[in-house]
């Protein structure tokens, strides 16, 4: 029952921390980025200081020279000619970040599999005398009973 349990939230912690792998960078050339990288989610800023957030962004045009998409306030499509972009940026995954999220995953999924699987449920005791009987004890007991507990025997 253990194994599923830990399986659930070793894939819960990869999908939500997924997300967090991505940074927001600045792109010097939105024709090019746009064309090669295909993003799916962009912010242009235009020439007259206006932030466009935009969905699916395409190049269109003869020459390549406007950029097209879903703009998310208005949701209708919208085109911005490429000389009228000033700046765009958009998400890219950032290896640094992943690498310290999986390390942080791979860590705490260890510690907590070493926390919850833990021994096995008896010792190897086998001391003789009355103290165990010569028997394999549970961890922590005499006779089956907790250490610091007065034992009884009977003959």
């Amino acid at each position: 029952m253990r194994v599923p349990f830990l399986a659930g939230l070793g894939s819960l912690a990869l999908v939500v921390g997924g997300a967090g792998c991505k940074s927001t960078t600045t792109v010097g050339y939105p024709a090019e980025y746009v064309s090669m990288k295909s993003p799916s989610h962009i912010w242009v800023t235009t020439a007259d200081k206006k932030v466009v957030e935009m969905y699916n962004p395409q190049i269109r045009g003869d020459s390549g020279d406007t950029l097209v998409g879903f703009a998310s306030k208005t949701g209708g499509y919208t085109e911005i000619p490429v000389s009228q972009v000033q700046l765009m940026k958009a998400q890219e995954v950032s290896l640094a970040k992943s690498m310290v999220f999986g390390g942080a995953v791979a860590i705490g999924m260890a510690l907590l599999v070493s926390q919850t699987q833990g021994s096995a449920p008896y010792c190897a005791s086998f001391a003789p005398g009355a103290a165990n009987n010569g028997l394999p004890q549970p961890c922590g007991t005499t006779n089956g009973k907790p250490n610091g507990t007065s034992v009884i025997e009977t003959p």
